[in-house]
Formats: C-alpha cells, structure tokens, sequence
C-alpha cells in the first residue's frame, strides 16, 4: 500500500479529496508530531492520544461520514455568498410568516412557528432564555449547512425581513427568526437544491444537521 493514501497516525486509508479543515489539521499534525515508521506504514507519525484526539475524531468523520453525504446529495461545500443572494429569492415566503397572521394564514400553517408555540406554551422559551433554546429546540438547526450556514442565514434574515415590534407575540423578535425564519430558510434552500417536496426537505433538514454541524463548523 502506497504510504502516501494512509493516515500517519492510524495508519487506515486517508481521504482522496480531504477537506480544507483536515489538511490544515494534518499540517499541524506533521509539526508537532515524531516520526514513527511502521511495517504497514513507513511514514507513520507518533502523538500522544490527547492531541491526537481532534484530529483523528476528523479522518473518521470524513472517512466514513462524507460518502454518506454525497450519496444523499448533501452538501460538501458551501459558498457563503451564494446562500446570501439565495435567500433573497426567498423574502416574498419570509414576508408572509411575519405579516400573515390571519386564520390560516402562513404562519399559523407554519410547522416552525407551531413547534415555537408549543415549547413557548410550556415557558421553556422564556425559562431557559434564548441561547439555551439553541442548543435544544431542534428546528434550530439548518441541517447540512451547518454552524456557517447557520450564521449567513441569520445575517441575511436580519437584513431583509422587517419585523414590527410585539408583531411575533409571545415570542420575541431573536426567538421568531431563530425558531421560525431560520429553519424556514433552511428547508427552502434544501429543498431547491435537491428539487424535493416540503415534506422531504424538513426530513433532510433534520436528517442532516449532525452532519452540518460537523462539516462546517463556525471555527473554518
């Protein structure tokens, strides 16, 4: 086996298309790593098991995460501008969630803004305040875009939607694009780039939100 296609430290075989995110992590790796050479593996290299522990959590991801990806069409790159100008494809649906209130108007149809009811109804909303909701309340997420997928999404919404003040009672203006806006964003953009029903989209949003979180995380 060709050396080169393995894991210095695991010695199993290392991605042919590794991301941006590994190689720099295998850069470091080879600075403050020894050398190791090994049977299976003459450019082995030896690092103590903590500092390895990123690094080797990464390959495994990779490895046997991103296959699965792109079987299912998820994304394994993202341009952050691109989601910007597409989201503002979007504003007329975003629209309608804050100003269509009446009875059986877009929000009160919205499975996001039902979720948000329920858990304000149960004063979790309000109990744990909003950061506490973001770990939790699972239409947060945006799935396979990801931590900056999730960043780009609130910048833009925040931009183009008007929200009048005491319009998205009981919850406040931060928890109705959190809870609402954002992943409303997220299964419009999912839904075009696979060309899938809503239906679909929401199970791929929260399907794939592990994987997101993962893939591009807000430190790249």
């Amino acid at each position: 086996v060709d050396p080169s296609t393995l894991c210095p430290l695991c010695d199993k075989p290392f991605p042919r298309h590794p991301s941006q995110r590994l190689c720099q992590m295998l850069h470091e790796v080879k600075l403050t790593s020894k050398s190791d050479p090994r049977p299976e593996n003459s450019m082995g290299l030896l690092l103590p098991t903590l500092q390895r522990a990123p690094f080797c959590a990464r390959h495994q991801f990779e490895r046997d995460e991103i296959p699965k990806a792109r079987y299912a069409n998820w994304k394994t790159e993202i341009d952050l501008k691109d989601i910007e100008r597409r989201l503002e494809t979007f504003q007329t649906r975003f629209d309608a969630l804050v100003n269509d209130c009446a009875p059986g108007g877009a929000r009160e149809l919205s499975l996001f803004w039902s979720k948000a009811m329920h858990s304000a109804t149960e004063s979790s909303l309000k109990s744990q305040g909003l950061a506490g909701n973001m770990a939790t309340f699972k239409s947060g997420q945006v799935g396979y875009y990801g931590e900056q997928g999730l960043q780009v999404i609130d910048k833009v919404l925040r931009r183009i939607v008007a929200i009048p003040e005491g319009s998205t009672n009981p919850l406040t203006e931060q928890q109705f694009i959190a809870f609402v806006l954002t992943p409303e964003a997220a299964v419009c953009l999912i839904s075009a780039d696979l060309n899938s029903n809503r239906d679909d989209a929401v199970r791929t949003m929260y399907d794939s939100s592990t994987y997101g979180n993962q893939m591009f995380p807000v430190d790249d």
